[in-house]
Order: structure tokens, then sequence, then C-alpha cells
């Protein structure tokens, strides 16, 4: 499933209601609030920027050496 229909199907609460086969959904009875589509989008940039500082700073910590040992190892799983 895309990501732009995970967010216009509500993500985990399109699971919960259809679990319930349309009765109170689970997010509800968790007392869990819905978000909006602006919230989920907003969510997701937040994500991917986390991961990109994360993998941001791996690569500025990278010593030649590893990276050449990184590069081995792909080539032998390759």
């Amino acid at each position: 499933m895309s990501l732009f229909n995970q967010l216009v199907g509500g993500g985990h609460e399109s699971v919960a209601k259809s679990s319930y086969s349309g009765q109170l959904g689970m997010t509800n009875a968790i007392g869990i609030k819905s978000r909006t589509f602006r919230e989920q989008i907003q969510d997701q940039i937040s994500y991917h920027q986390a991961r990109i500082t994360d993998l941001e700073g791996v690569l500025e910590s990278m010593t030649p050496e590893v990276e050449k040992f990184v590069e081995a190892i792909q080539k032998v799983n390759g």
C-alpha cells in the first residue's frame, strides 16, 4: 500500500474499523485521538527528518578505513 493510501485511509484507524466490522473503532475504544491528514503528513516529515539526521551523523563519523571495510563487505555479499 502506498504512503498516500495509508494516509488517506487513516493508517491504523482503517485497520481498527475493519476489525470491528463498522462498530466502535479500536482507536476510540482505547482513547487514541484520530489524526488529521495534515498531522499525519507532519508526522511523516518529522520521522524522515530524524532518520536523515541520524544517517548524516553516521556518514560524518565514518572514517576512510570503516568506509573501505563496509564496501568490501558489500562486494562479498553482493
